[in-house]
């Protein structure tokens, strides 16, 4: 079983490094599409990143393959939002669990969300140079050895 992900994931790792455009394009496209579940989409995070991908002139293979290999994280990307946002705010470090322990009033709900919407913002840009630096050295650096 294992060696059955192990040869998936390496089949899609070859399938993202043999697209086609330049690295430029493949790493913005993978960029756009990996940072955009930060955001709050409510399940239009693969439509808006397909947007943004024509928007931006990047690969939306890319885009679509990155969108869809981070989403299953999207509970964790939620929770750091949280995190980054008390953090940048200055709110006392209460963690996630005594967050959801706690009674729900408006206080609360604006907190978190004043919280999660800065986190989010700056998570997302992050997130997205993070990427687009490494995606971009790794494509270059596949097709250089590609061609030696």
């Amino acid at each position: 079983m294992l060696r059955r992900i192990k040869r998936y994931l390496r089949y899609e790792y070859l399938l993202f490094m043999r697209l086609r455009g330049n690295p430029l394009q493949i790493a913005r496209g993978f960029a756009v599409g990996a940072s955009i579940n930060f955001l709050p989409t409510l399940g239009a995070g693969i439509f808006l990143a397909y947007f943004l991908a024509g928007l931006l002139r990047t690969n939306r293979t890319a885009t679509i393959m990155s969108t869809l290999a981070v989403k299953p994280a999207f509970p964790l990307l939620y929770a750091l939002n949280i995190v980054v946002g008390d953090f940048l705010l200055g709110y006392e470090d209460e963690g996630l669990w005594a967050l959801a322990r706690r009674s729900f009033d408006w206080q609360m709900i604006v907190h978190t969300g004043v919280s999660f919407l800065l986190g989010s913002m700056v998570n997302t840009l992050l997130f997205g140079l993070v990427n687009y630096y490494l995606v971009l050295y790794g494509v270059k650096k596949y097709r250089g050895r590609q061609h030696v």
